[in-house]
């Protein structure tokens, strides 16, 4: 379960972000490519339209990983290199 306090890193973490990107293609490949050349598993993708831009979409993500971990730190600065936004929902102990 996500919350707003944030938890140390432990082994069987999971993060879960949401972003957006440029609806272009192979934008989103791009961004799913980031976490394969870093080694990060990613355990869930789901994606919703946006209600604001027509023709984007909004992508939910869950990975393993902690945000406190540096490959974790990482990963991200590149992922939201290549978002028109991201929001890092949190992280924590997957049970």
């Amino acid at each position: 379960m996500l919350s707003r306090e944030k938890t140390k890193p432990m082994d069987n973490d999971k993060t879960s972000i949401v972003f957006s990107t440029k609806n272009e293609h192979g934008t989103l490949l791009k961004v799913l490519n980031i976490f394969e050349k870093h080694s990060i598993n990613l355990t869930h993708i789901s994606s919703r339209p946006n209600k604001k831009v027509l023709g984007e979409y909004i992508f939910f993500v869950d990975f393993t990983g902690h945000i406190m971990q540096e490959d974790i730190i990482k990963t991200l600065k590149e992922v939201e290199a290549n978002c028109t936004w991201i929001k890092v929902m949190g992280s924590c102990c997957e049970i």
